[in-house]
């Protein structure tokens, strides 16, 4: 804790990763789709504080903008040394990754029925007393929701890792078996935000994707989905979906994205300052804080992830790059929907995939020859 500020881990080490990353001299190479991204990452945090001074709240959220900084400057660092990681281990520690959520998500949901003592999970993965967490409210949240601090932010990384498999399957031993459990993980968590994302995402993968091979595919996936609706239209679904925004959470909601609306209204070039709003939809949200500068830089660097999976263009990315920014994507859109946050871990878990993945080599550097071709 620094004052009333937690520090989490994932700071933590990309701090750590940027001073061991040091010793690495990265390479130069000519502009690419990830540097573009990148660069319009840099412009966005930029206006963050032209935005901040403009309102006078730099001093008050000095915290998070070095929050940021430090993983932006993570991420561009990655990239920077990106050579040094070969493609099979690239895939061997985000499946790492991946695989753990997938094997732990099943012991928390277990520990949070009571099936398992709780208490052996606290002192690990639960050690934020916060009530927010939704781990230390059992009597309330049977959901699954892994190791993040809610379901609807455990969903939306379950669907970013299923995009992320589903595109390299050939490439991945068991990933028919990964992305099973993936699935069923997914509809545990009951997330609104993260059964909206997947259809999107499904529908945009096989809108840009769609051949005899991925065709032979969508067939069996489209008729499990169509039977999934049938059965579940008027239980499951009726209550995370069709009724949701009739409930508590989605009247709250929905009276945060039209307070956000009237305060964009009021001030609509630079917004009221970042962290100094808040509404359910990160774009609403982005509108409020950061007005309409904000705004269109942000849609900039969005642009630089989706572009790649529209156009479907090899030269623009190779097939590694594609899998990561088909995970941020996915992040991006459960954002939209209700994750209001830039400081999300699994977004910045997914930019770093990106920043590794792009024109990653099959053959590790040596030291030598990394040092070799390093500026």
């Amino acid at each position: 804790m620094i004052g009333s500020q937690g520090i989490g881990p994932q700071l933590i080490t990309s701090f750590f990763f940027i001073l061991r990353s040091l010793s690495v001299k990265g390479i130069r190479s000519r502009a690419n789709i990830t540097s573009i991204t990148l660069f319009c990452w840099g412009c966005f945090f930029i206006c963050i504080l032209i935005n901040a001074q403009i309102n006078g709240i730099f001093s008050d959220i000095i915290l998070d903008i070095i929050q940021i900084l430090i993983y932006f400057m993570c991420a561009v660092r990655m990239y920077k040394c990106r050579y040094v990681l070969s493609a099979n281990d690239y895939k061997k520690y985000v499946l790492g990754i991946i695989s753990f959520i997938a094997i732990f998500a099943p012991i928390q949901f277990l520990a949070t029925n009571g099936i398992i003592p709780r208490g052996l999970l606290e002192p690990f993965f639960f050690n934020d007393p916060n009530p927010v967490v939704y781990f230390h409210r059992p009597e309330i949240y049977k959901r699954l929701l892994a190791t993040f601090m809610e379901p609807s932010y455990c969903s939306s990384f379950l669907v970013g890792s299923i995009a992320f498999t589903f595109h390299l399957r050939s490439e991945i031993n068991k990933s028919n078996l990964l992305i099973s459990v993936l699935v069923i993980e997914l509809l545990l968590t009951t997330s609104s935000t993260g059964y909206g994302t997947f259809a999107l995402i499904l529908f945009l993968y096989f809108l840009c994707f769609m051949d005899r091979k991925t065709l032979k595919i969508a067939f069996p996936i489209f008729i499990a989905i169509g039977v999934f609706y049938i059965l579940a239209k008027d239980s499951l679904l009726n209550d995370v979906i069709f009724n949701k925004m009739e409930t508590g959470s989605g009247i709250h909601r929905q009276n945060m994205n039209e307070r956000a609306l009237d305060i964009f209204y009021q001030n609509p070039i630079w917004g009221v300052g970042w962290k100094e709003s808040r509404a359910s939809s990160f774009i609403i949200c982005l509108l409020a804080e950061l007005g309409i500068a904000g705004f269109i830089t942000y849609i900039m660097f969005f642009f630089t992830i989706i572009g790649p999976i529209i156009l479907n263009k090899k030269m623009t990315c190779n097939n590694l790059g594609i899998a990561s920014r088909l995970f941020l994507l996915a992040i991006c859109i459960a954002q939209f929907v209700a994750i209001p946050d830039i400081q999300l871990t699994s977004f910045w878990f997914g930019f770093y995939i990106i920043a590794l993945s792009q024109e990653v080599k099959q053959k590790r550097l040596t030291r030598y020859n990394l040092n070799r071709e390093c500026v």
